[in-house]
């Protein structure tokens, strides 16, 4: 009987010890997998503390956007004074930051549309579908006062399109600007620049956003649109341009300015790549709401300045 119970009593132990050895064996599982986590991370797991901190804004970051955020500010106290309405947005070429203010709110575009208007033709040249030396005639439906001087030409005359691009850039001829839009069609214009994520630039309409325009100036610079070639010519048009006031003149002289500006009643505008020392950026400055003349000229003139120190202070 003794030997009998105590049999019975190791068969009792038996399946405890081996309860224990799973669980031993589970515990060892659990601590060599999450070893093998922590040191042999898969590319579908959460990141590593060091991965959480570099997807928060570092310090350099941070900076760089207060810094934009006092710019605007300094800006924004500037124009409390003065009289009308600004939108302008400003675009780093070299690394994509942005900043500005009511960026979003359209304004009249005004001759600073002629930037888009010639970009669409340097693309119909770039792609063989006209060339540059065709004639067009200018009719009676393209007469227009204003800026130009071939209003002053007979009807009848023939231009070829490379020197109606440069009249339409230089001096901003509106005859030579009405050739072009209707030969080659608004709608076609406007589809093209749709198509090219330009949609807040209405040629039909004549109504922009301050931020489409600095893309639109982005995506010449970088030859997204038109190639090198083209790019060159039509911003050295712009670095021509007669006018030398607004942007111009809130820059030193020895900086280039390739821009464009726009002249309507209560809306003055002007847009533009600057070409400092270190980086280029756009910018793009639109008003309503304000008086034709000197006094606006200047505050464009004083915002572009002060955005021309804040982009040469780094």
């Amino acid at each position: 009987m003794a030997l009998m119970y105590k049999h019975g009593k190791l068969g009792q132990k038996k399946p405890e010890f081996i309860a224990y050895l799973i669980i031993f064996l589970i515990v060892i599982m659990l601590v060599s997998l999450g070893y093998y986590i922590i040191n042999k991370k898969g590319p579908d797991m959460a990141p590593d503390d060091n991965e959480l901190i570099n997807l928060l804004p570092n310090e350099p970051q941070l900076a760089l956007k207060k810094e934009t955020e006092d710019i605007v500010v300094q800006i924004e106290t500037y124009l409390s004074t003065q009289k009308g309405t600004y939108g302008y947005s400003v675009l780093e070429l070299d690394d994509g930051r942005s900043f500005g203010k009511r960026e979003s709110t359209y304004y009249t575009a005004a001759s600073t549309v002629k930037v888009a208007i010639a970009t669409y033709v340097y693309d119909q040249i770039k792609t063989g579908k006209v060339s540059a030396d065709k004639l067009l005639t200018y009719t009676g439906a393209d007469y227009e006062q204003g800026t130009g001087s071939i209003q002053h030409e007979k009807l009848g005359t023939k231009y070829k399109i490379s020197y109606l691009l440069e009249r339409m850039i230089v001096v901003s001829d509106n005859v030579a600007t009405n050739i072009l839009m209707r030969y080659f069609g608004r709608s076609n214009i406007q589809n093209f620049l749709d198509k090219n994520g330009l949609t807040e630039c209405k040629v039909s309409t004549n109504d922009v956003t301050p931020r489409s325009m600095t893309k639109l100036l982005s995506l010449i610079y970088n030859e997204k649109l038109i190639p090198s070639s083209s790019k060159n010519q039509l911003l050295s048009y712009m670095k021509k341009s007669i006018t030398e006031t607004r942007l111009v003149a809130g820059v030193p002289k020895e900086i280039e300015v390739a821009h464009k500006i726009g002249s309507w009643s209560g809306a003055i505008s002007d847009v533009g790549i600057v070409f400092t020392e270190n980086r280029e950026y756009a910018i793009a400055v639109y008003s309503e709401g304000v008086a034709w003349g000197e006094a606006t000229d200047n505050v464009i003139a004083q915002i572009s300045k002060m955005i021309y120190d804040f982009e040469t202070s780094f």
